[in-house]
């Protein structure tokens, strides 16, 4: 009864670490085409680098752009173009995008004056 658990787990093992059917279709068209590579083929979609200098510069140029205008201009939509701006490090303050720092350093700013005003009311 032992030998049959340690077998079915050694089988549920190699389901787990298997591959799927559609990979060894795609294997199988690249040997019969004798493509040895192991590189990834470019894939459809957007391309994350070239949009991120674009829209890095963009921002920094007229940080007033909406996300909306920067969809427009890329041709992309829009939510995707408000997560590009995001995952730059901007964020909407006051309908300017300003990069995250700022807003952790005004933050720090405001937690040492309001540290200062409470140091002044003690000497009071």
């Amino acid at each position: 009864m032992a030998l049959y658990t340690t077998e079915m787990h050694h089988v549920d093992r190699c389901e787990e670490e298997a591959v799927t059917a559609r990979t060894c279709q795609r294997w199988h068209v690249k040997l019969h085409f004798c493509d040895f590579s192991l590189k990834d083929q470019l894939r459809s979609g957007s391309p994350s680098d070239v949009y991120d200098d674009v829209l890095g510069s963009m921002i920094r140029t007229n940080p007033t752009l909406t996300s909306t205008e920067v969809s427009f201009k890329l041709g992309i939509p829009q939510n995707i173009a408000l997560d590009y701006i995001k995952g730059l490090g901007f964020v909407p303050k006051l309908f300017v995008w300003v990069p995250q720092e700022l807003r952790y350093l005004t933050t720090f700013c405001t937690v040492i004056l309001q540290k200062r005003e409470q140091e002044y009311l003690f000497n009071i």
